[in-house]
């Protein structure tokens, strides 16, 4: 915290009532700056940075006690003052101050209480509390400061701001309380601004605690694009119902870390915001959901574009809502290492089905609650009608089974949610703790369902972990035949496989030290590490990059695999030029046995 000045020595001292040389300062003094040391606080602003003279508001007549009226004339007397000496401070000792019409504050001039729990201003008219205004569509450095002070309304029907800065560059708000208002802080083309370890209490439906203006919805004829550089940290925000905690109506590199935000609609609505970052922030208690992302301005509908460039990180999401992040209008985030729970439809929704206009989101490592007395119930992503496909989904699907499984071997599976289970899906499967875990691979989906076969039991609430959609891994290839598969021993027989969404890519090398004779009818590798898709008309092609132990009729000079649609093993064929297709037969092994082949094909959504 910065040092305040107390005392100094060899100064000048203009008091409001008169002049005088001293060593000491008092109320109403002007103290020349250029005695002060330079001291630096933990918000970074130097005391000669933004001080050349410190004034008592008390000199000009402001007092707890004093008629609402007479507040405002003596505060404003006061900031009138430190503008005309080039800037400085006004301290307002602890109490209540009454005011009934707004203040305007000026270039660097810093408004300190002492401590938000013991400087209120209360302001009871309906219109805005304290005022920063310069010209708009052009960037004035102010260097403004607001500071451990309350600024309140008790006028029900507020239609303005607590404190609103239209044009200024360099305005902070630190450690100040802002409640009644309909809305707390109003930043209309504010650059490079910043608000921290200040709280927002929103009583008014249809308000926010914070709201970054992109447009003319709040000064008229305002350019779009000038609210850049925001910085919102360590602060609590609180609304009621139907309230927001943040509108955020675009411009850009916002960022948004390390907040609490509390009950109301929802936490941050943003439209038009490029390069954003939301990290280290608690969303608990709204209704619709945490993050919602517009194309229009809230109030007034301005088309202000689709946000975009943003990440979503390290935070936890509770908010007990349909969703918590509804995805629209935004392009190029990432959405990863958060931890969601209790959602009540699903942790993201892509919204407005068909005409969703949401891509390239990544949404990966996320977290999503799936036990104890609040578990989730609901999937992780859902997009209805919307193509998910045109995200990067990098999330492993998580549920539980309220049921306990009291049998093995093939079971099907009713979990609270079956999000991206499908066909040939891998889970890892395990009790609540710890106990029972297992691999095990889904073969057959229908509704809400899944089966696959277990090799254990598990108890009532077991856990449900998938696979991600891109993974990569191991599988063992196994040489058989269609008739016959014959049990071979091998010298060599290892396969790796690369699946990113629907895609697989897999390699294999198998060398048999033993041939099982009793092996019969047409020769196949399998089975795959992935259920290929069904699609009638789909063949894959698999190329056998080397191989031995196979003497072909005559007019065959190629050995080709072919993965039929549906199938889950490499079919052998033999190719000439002269002669048709056909498929191998154990008949044409001819000694020692080694392949060397890969295939790729498309596995089910």
């Amino acid at each position: 915290m910065a040092t305040e000045i107390r005392k100094a020595t060899a100064v000048d001292i203009e008091f409001g009532t008169g002049n005088a040389t001293s060593a000491g300062g008092h109320v109403g003094a002007r103290i020349n700056a250029s005695h002060l040391p330079v001291v630096l606080g933990d918000d970074g602003l130097s005391v000669n940075d933004a001080l050349t003279a410190w004034v008592d508001v008390r000199a000009y007549g402001a007092s707890p006690g004093a008629g609402a009226g007479a507040n405002v004339t003596a505060f404003q007397d006061a900031l009138d003052a430190i503008n005309a000496a080039g800037g400085g401070t006004l301290r307002v000792p602890p109490g209540t101050y009454n005011l009934n019409a707004a203040i305007n504050v000026y270039k660097k001039t810093t408004i300190k209480g002492m401590g938000r729990k013991a400087t209120y201003l209360m302001f009871t008219h309906a219109g805005d509390g304290i005022k920063s205004t310069w010209p708009i569509n052009s960037s004035t450095a102010v260097d403004i400061v607001l500071r451990d002070i309350a600024i309140y309304t008790n006028n029900a029907g507020s239609t303005g701001g607590g404190f609103v800065d239209v044009g200024g560059t360099f305005v902070h708000i630190i450690g100040c309380s802002f409640s009644g208002w309909k809305y707390g802080v109003i930043f209309d083309q504010t650059e490079v601004s910043h608000i921290d370890r200040t709280e927002f209490i929103v009583l008014i439906a249809g308000g926010t605690g914070i709201w970054l203006v992109n447009g003319n919805d709040h000064t008229a004829l305002a350019d779009p694009r000038y609210t850049n550089q925001i910085t919102i940290t360590r602060n609590q925000l609180n609304a009621v119902a139907g309230a927001y905690n943040v509108i955020d109506d675009g411009g850009a590199t916002h960022d948004f870390i390390g907040n609490n935000f509390n009950a109301g609609l929802i936490a941050v609505r943003f439209a038009g915001t490029a390069g954003f970052r939301f990290q280290g922030n608690e969303v608990e208690g709204h209704s619709l959901c945490g993050i919602d992302f517009s194309s229009t301005t809230f109030w007034g509908g301005d088309d202000v574009g689709d946000s975009g460039g943003g990440i979503i990180s390290g935070n936890v999401m509770i908010t007990g809502a349909p969703s918590q992040i509804l995805l629209d209008y935004v392009h190029g985030v990432s959405i990863e290492g958060n931890y969601f729970g209790q959602a009540s439809s699903a942790e993201i929704m892509l919204k407005n089905g068909g005409s969703n206009r949401a891509t390239d989101v990544t949404i990966r490592n996320n977290m999503k609650l799936i036990w104890g007395p609040a578990k989730s119930t609901q999937p992780f992503i859902d997009g209805s009608s919307v193509p998910i496909s045109r995200q990067s989904v990098d999330q492993m699907a998580a549920t539980y089974v309220p049921s306990a499984l009291g049998a093995t071997g093939l079971q099907t599976i009713s979990p609270t949610s079956r999000e991206l289970i499908n066909v040939g899906t891998r889970l890892f499967v395990v009790n609540a703790d710890g106990t029972n875990g297992e691999d095990v691979l889904v073969s057959a989906v229908a509704g809400g369902t899944f089966t696959a076969t277990f090799a254990s039991v598990k108890a009532a609430n077991w856990l449900v972990y998938g696979r991600r959609e891109v993974e990569s891994g191991t599988w063992t290839p196994v040489l058989s035949g269609d008739s016959v598969a014959g049990a071979h021993t091998y010298h060599v027989q290892s396969g790796f496989y690369y699946k990113n969404k629907n895609f697989v890519h897999v390699q294999a090398y198998i060398r048999l030290n033993a041939l099982d004779g009793a092996m019969a009818g047409k020769l196949r590798f399998g089975p795959l590490p992935f259920v290929p898709s069904i699609t009638s008309n789909f063949y894959a092609i698999g190329t056998i990059g080397y191989y031995t132990g196979l003497t072909f009729p005559a007019g065959f000079t190629q050995l080709t695999g072919m993965i039929a649609a549906g199938s889950n093993v490499l079919d052998l064929w033999r190719n000439g030029s002269a002669s048709a297709s056909a498929k191998v037969d154990t008949a044409e092994i001819s000694g020692g046995l080694e392949f060397i082949f890969d295939a790729r094909y498309l596995t089910h959504e």
